[in-house]
């Protein structure tokens, strides 16, 4: 569904506001604010072999979770043996917002043979198709290994970006909803900054949201509503409910 959106007078000003619509099929949002208070059909785990969420973004979304989501991990890897690094593995959220959890086990830095880039793009995109196997409209993703394992964040941006692009080039496709999501300014800008070096569209920032759950967020991969870039914005009432 196309939609435009009005760019609120908390935005930053050196955007001047316009009529937008997203490039393609599915919408891409950026946002800085917390995983664990996501609503989404699937949401990413950046997980370790193991399954011991006791760090990081893990340990975050396991207490959020509740006790099932350690347990389940744990009968997973005791039946399964350790995940290793570049794929992904299913549990239920326990009481987070989502349908599953998808525990991504990205590169640590330095211990992948400089293959760090050439892994994050496998893990997010074996992340997507299971999304679209399973018939998932939405998902929320960290920006993985970019914590305690250590890869460079713009590293750790650009094969992310470059997965959700080679994701979204082909049509038809179920998941139409992707959220980029990180507590750190910097790796926000980051992935804003290579989907400006990437992706032909604009994007627009959005600042001092109530009601969402999260603090700002640009939308990306946008071109003009109409191919009218100087027309007048209309608002969307309900930002919650589109993303």
């Amino acid at each position: 569904m196309r939609w435009r959106a009005e760019i609120p007078h908390s935005t930053s000003q050196s955007m001047k506001p316009r009529c937008l619509v997203p490039l393609f099929p599915k919408q891409v949002f950026l946002c800085l604010g917390d995983i664990t208070k996501q609503e989404a059909d699937a949401i990413v785990n950046s997980a370790n072999e193991d399954l011991k969420h006791s760090r990081g973004v893990a340990s975050a979304l396991s207490e959020a979770g509740g006790p099932e989501v350690q347990k389940e991990s744990s009968i997973l890897v005791k039946n399964n043996g350790k995940v290793s690094t570049g794929d992904v593995v299913v549990t239920s959220g326990g009481q987070l917002r989502c349908k599953k959890l998808l525990h991504a086990v990205g590169p640590a830095n330095g211990k992948a043979g400089g293959r760090e880039s050439a892994i994050i793009q496998k893990v997010i995109t074996s992340a997507l198709n299971l999304c679209e196997i399973m018939e998932f409209r939405s998902i929320a993703l960290p920006c993985i290994s970019s914590g305690l394992f250590g890869v460079p964040i713009d590293v750790c941006a650009e094969a992310i970006v470059r997965a959700v692009q080679v994701f979204g080039a082909v049509g038809g496709r179920t998941l139409t909803k992707i959220k980029l999501i990180d507590k750190r300014s910097e790796v926000v800008e980051s992935l804003r900054a290579q989907y400006g070096e990437k992706m032909p569209g604009d994007s627009v920032l959005v600042e001092g949201l109530t009601g969402a759950p999260f603090s700002a967020v640009f939308f990306v991969d946008l071109l003009p509503w109409d191919n009218d870039c100087d027309g007048t914005p209309i608002e969307v009432n309900d930002l919650k409910r589109h993303i």
